[in-house]
């Protein structure tokens, strides 16, 4: 019996991009994997819509549906409540997934898991990267792939891990919850509210990190470039700025350290606070001189609250600890080791 999977594609004005962002959804497919395209049109005015309805109308495997101009992380949300299948990812309208990605689905049931993720590249908009055969995937331990994210890429080998959702595949079920746990979390504090929901950075690398956290023992890493990030002017990552990401991915992985807190593991959480306590006050000198300058009051209270919950759980030494070791991490550990190709 075929396995289903639903790529949700919101989308708003990339007429030039959006069949072919499509089409990437749908070679995805074998005897085993049966992609569906979940397209949500933000009230294109530049004849995506048309476009698509020409195109997919009569499409079985593709929903098209339009909503209101609300956000893209907002639309995010709203699209897992259409998901009518098992399993699930995200797709951008200017992105390519790998012609194999179905591999690493088809791995993934193989393995009985309920998440799995490969890397992503940066490349040109204007091209196609050279995808590759997904030809087996590795296991580890589920805070040694948590503490990727944090610095401490260990046995995962890579330095850089993939932060944009295109690139994993998760059960519908989790995602749903997850709709719920990261909007109760960003709305917790304005500055949260305003990078990961208004600016929607953040949420996304929260799904990487409870999808990890969501197994019992081992994550599965396809060890693949299995997206392609497009890269040009218009891109949100552009537009944005480094700085907006930085702030945005950093106040998401709060989340995974005060969830490794609950689960009462005080050494990880001790590496976590560690390197967020310095990646943050590298990321506070740049604030005042920036557009975000009236965040630094609320971005210090975040540090704070980091702090204070190192003090209440009785880790401050060894956050600090761990602050020095990502630090001298951070400038000893050599050359980046490239990606997989």
């Amino acid at each position: 019996m075929s396995a289903e999977i639903t790529f949700i594609l919101p989308t708003m004005n990339r007429r030039q991009y959006i069949c072919r962002a499509v089409e990437s959804c749908l070679v995805c497919r074998s005897e085993r994997v049966t992609p569906h395209v979940l397209v949500i049109d933000g009230m294109s005015d530049d004849g995506s819509y048309e476009l698509l309805q020409e195109t997919y109308g009569n499409n079985p495997q593709v929903s098209i549906l339009r909503h209101d101009r609300v956000g893209f992380q907002r639309t995010a949300y709203f699209g897992v409540s259409q998901v009518k299948t098992e399993y699930v990812t995200f797709m951008y309208d200017d992105d390519l997934v790998s012609p194999f990605f179905y591999q690493m689905f088809e791995a993934m049931l193989d393995q009985g898991k309920s998440f799995i993720m490969g890397y992503g590249y940066i490349y040109d908009v204007d091209r196609i990267y050279p995808f590759k055969p997904v030809t087996n995937i590795d296991l580890f331990s589920v805070y040694d792939a948590v503490l990727a994210y944090f610095g401490y890429p260990g046995k995962l080998h890579y330095h850089t891990v993939p932060f944009s959702p295109i690139c994993c595949i998760v059960k519908t079920e989790h995602l749903q919850k997850w709709v719920h746990f990261s909007q109760e979390f960003a709305g917790k504090s304005p500055i949260r509210h305003y990078y990961m929901i208004d600016r929607n950075i953040g949420p996304d690398i929260i799904i990487y990190l409870s999808g990890i956290m969501l197994e019992p023992d081992t994550a599965a890493i396809a060890p693949n470039i299995v997206g392609q990030f497009s890269e040009h002017n218009e891109s949100m990552s552009v537009g944005y700025g480094d700085l907006h990401l930085q702030i945005g991915y950093w106040l998401g992985k709060i989340w995974a350290f005060e969830e490794t807190l609950t689960r009462g593991n005080r050494s990880v959480a001790a590496q976590c606070a560690g390197h967020l306590i310095r990646s943050g006050l590298r990321i506070l000198r740049q604030i005042p001189s920036s557009q975000d300058r009236e965040w630094v009051w609320p971005f210090c209270k975040e540090i704070i609250g980091i702090i204070t919950l190192a003090v209440k759980n009785g880790f401050v030494l060894a956050m600090l600890t761990n602050l020095i070791i990502s630090s001298f991490n951070k400038y000893t550990s050599g050359p980046l080791v490239p990606l997989p190709e």
